[in-house]
């Protein structure tokens, strides 16, 4: 005949499955239960919290090439007439291509022009605009003319949406902090891009990220600008 467990076994065997219920529900202690998630390291992470400000990027360089080497509009531009004539004389301070002019007088507006038909030249004033200006030119169209080493955009993009022409003469005044700086570009939202006599265009390009002065005409204060885009001027194929 089968015996059955006493009354004491069964007590004692009882007692042992609490103990054991009770270890597995502890929390987990030591090294292991302090090591964080993956998932949380990776939010914590030092890109956004090293308090640093973000470097701008770098200063991106577009050359429209709007006349062909034939001397006629490049598809896309458009042409008007002027009245009056020109005389051209000496390389355009923005091209990057041999045989783009500067003319005058500098009450016309005209960063670039080149030769073409009828003793006539083609010229832009601003090389985002997509727009060409017919006038006719008095003497000989210059010969020989070769590209600046470093020419001077013709337009640029600054932060801020701000868009500048370069000067094209005219009597500007100066900052009243710098009576001797000299102004060379002309903004939107009445601004102006200045700078000392020696700094050839009042483009700072130290670095890749370029910069200028700006002088906030209502203000009369002077700030710094980070400069996103330089547009120059070439010629397009034929």
């Amino acid at each position: 005949m089968r015996r059955l467990p006493s009354l004491a076994a069964l007590l004692a065997l009882v007692a042992t499955l609490a103990v054991v219920v009770t270890l597995t529900s502890l929390p987990a202690t030591g090294p292991a239960a302090a090591q964080p998630s993956t998932a949380a390291s990776t939010a914590g992470g030092t890109a956004s919290g090293t308090g640093e400000p973000a470097r701008p990027p770098a200063t991106r360089a577009v050359v429209v090439r709007p006349v062909t080497s034939e001397g006629r509009p490049a598809p896309g531009w458009t042409t008007s007439r002027l009245s009056g004539s020109v005389t051209c004389d000496g390389a355009a301070p923005g091209a990057v291509d041999p045989r783009i002019a500067g003319c005058y007088p500098t009450a016309y507006g005209l960063q670039a022009c080149w030769r073409s038909t009828g003793h006539t030249v083609l010229c832009v004033r601003d090389a985002r605009g997509r727009q060409l200006f017919r006038v006719r030119h008095e003497g000989r169209f210059p010969r020989g003319l070769q590209a600046p080493t470093e020419p001077t955009p013709v337009t640029l993009a600054l932060d801020g949406g701000r868009r500048c022409l370069s000067r094209v003469g005219g009597a500007w005044g100066a900052p009243p902090q710098h009576p001797d700086w000299i102004g060379y570009y002309s903004c939107t939202q009445g601004a102006s891009v200045y700078g000392p006599p020696d700094l050839a265009d009042g483009i700072d390009r130290t670095g890749d990220a370029w910069r200028v002065r700006l002088l906030l005409e209502e203000q009369g204060t002077l700030v710094r600008r980070h400069v996103r885009t330089v547009w120059y001027v070439g010629t397009a194929a034929a």
